[in-house]
């Protein structure tokens, strides 16, 4: 609304401490094959060291990836991540934080987290319908097709956990290789007490291709999401502010989509992990 438009549109001061913590014992920084990394990395932001009141914050994240060769040239690799931003003063589960600026927060998906979803396509998000786009008459029947912009909003809570397994391929004098991978996560917006539930989680298997570079593997996945369209808020513009439309779209009755609508595609450069 027009309040949180004149609020969001001031300058915010953020001032940030933050620590990492890195263990490294892999046999190559570009394409390991074999070892394993940890990182702990945590974040705080609060008015007690000169951050707008707004701004009120304590991000935490741990992630471990492990290496394992089977064989000559085949590597099967995994790796955990979580994370979770929560309010001073609060314990894990308490209360939500008042505001979190957007680079701050969590996404999830794109070719180096879930990749059956494309970048940050995985967790919260809103439309906002921008136009409409045709309007036909098939018959009897009055058809709108309306445009939207979608919009990822983050969220303040992460799982991620991948698993794949690459191997080479007899092409282009060994320089091509292969990879299975199976892909499981999400990203939510915690309000009271909730946690990541099974039903939340998200599980997207995939194949893909590399090809060895002297800047590191270039590769090309392509996941399998069989899941409907992600959920979220339905905004339309009135003046200067917006008016919700619904709070749950598209709506869980909406038809399947296509196969091969189904299928995400990412070309990227260096291993995902």
């Amino acid at each position: 609304n027009l309040d949180d438009t004149e609020l969001f549109t001031q300058p915010l001061r953020q001032s940030t401490l933050g620590v990492t913590m890195r263990r490294e014992r892999t046999n190559s920084i570009v394409d390991p094959t074999r070892g394993s990394t940890a990182s702990i990395e945590i974040r705080y932001a609060s008015p007690a060291i000169g951050s707008d009141s707004l701004i009120d914050f304590i991000k935490g994240t741990a992630e471990f990836t492990s290496y394992h060769p089977l064989g000559r040239r085949t590597t099967f690799a995994w790796r955990v991540r979580g994370g979770a931003i929560v309010r001073p003063g609060f314990v894990f589960l308490g209360q939500g934080v008042k505001f979190v600026p957007t680079a701050e927060r969590f996404y999830g998906g794109g070719p180096n987290s879930v990749r059956g979803y494309s970048q940050n396509g995985l967790g919260p998000l809103v439309r906002v319908i921008s136009d409409i786009d045709t309007i036909s008459r098939p018959g009897d029947t009055l058809v709108v097709d309306t445009l939207m912009l979608e919009s990822p909003t983050g969220g303040n809570q992460i799982l991620l956990a991948n698993a794949e397994l690459r191997f080479p391929l007899p092409l282009f004098g060994g320089r091509l290789g292969g990879s299975l991978f199976a892909d499981v996560g999400q990203v939510i917006e915690r309000r009271q007490r909730e946690l990541v539930g099974l039903r939340d989680i998200r599980v997207t298997p995939g194949v893909g291709i590399r090809i060895a570079t002297p800047l590191g593997p270039m590769r090309l996945d392509v996941a399998y999401n069989g899941y409907g369209p992600q959920q979220g808020r339905l905004y339309r513009p009135r003046g200067q502010q917006l008016d919700e439309e619904l709070a749950v779209y598209p709506p869980a009755s909406a038809p399947p989509s296509k196969w091969r609508d189904r299928l995400q595609w990412h070309f990227a450069v260096g291993q995902p992990f």
